[in-house]
């Protein structure tokens, strides 16, 4: 609070700050004051704020996460997008509100979209394979995706969530048991492995 007042009062004497405004927008949504944080961002982008489609992209979670505009999160998405074309945090967070929308095709699009600039994203690719039944093509290419060296626990969670499900469609219920069971190993892992002991 202190430093959201101090930063009002800087922006009162050098409106020109372009990142203050973007620092300010920072701490208007962490406390809850959407419309502040919606007011601060665009300021920042009519000062030039260096990045405007990480600017936009904040906006649209904003948006759409706390004040349940989808309409308006999806023309923020679509500005980020038309000022970075491969920017891949709008993509994913344009597929993901189609697919909250029930809008599957765009979903698709958006999530292929993604993959054509970063093949190996597994949310990209996670939440593909979990549109609509996947065929034996994606099944293969998340069973790739899952086994390539070097991935985080939370990417072989994300992707073997995604497995786990296509084998179930597939009726395959003890690889897809597999696969989850691996997944939810994974995730352990990449959460620190905290579990719960009675003795504590």
């Amino acid at each position: 609070m202190e430093a959201a007042a101090a930063y009002r009062r800087l922006l009162a004497l050098r409106p020109e700050l372009a990142d203050s405004w973007y620092n300010l927008a920072l701490m208007e949504r962490a406390s809850g004051r959407f419309p502040a944080a919606l007011e601060a961002y665009d300021q920042a982008l009519v000062r030039g704020v260096s990045g405007p489609e990480e600017v936009r992209l904040n906006k649209a979670v904003i948006l759409s996460d706390d004040l349940a505009r989808p309409d308006l999160a999806q023309v923020e998405l679509e500005a980020a997008l038309a000022l970075a074309p491969d920017y891949l945090p709008a993509l994913l967070n344009l597929g993901n509100l189609h697919e909250d929308m029930g809008r599957k095709a765009e979903a698709r699009a958006a999530y292929e979209r993604a993959l054509a600039v970063a093949p190996d994203d597994a949310v990209a690719l996670a939440r593909l394979a979990g549109l609509a039944r996947a065929d034996a093509a994606t099944v293969e290419r998340v069973r790739r995706a899952l086994a390539a060296p070097g991935r985080s626990e939370a990417d072989k969670a994300e992707l073997g969530f995604a497995l786990g499900k296509a084998l179930d469609q597939a009726e395959a219920y003890d690889a897809a048991f597999a696969a989850y069971g691996a997944a939810n190993a994974a995730s352990r892992a990449a959460a620190g492995g905290l579990r719960y002991d009675r003795r504590a």
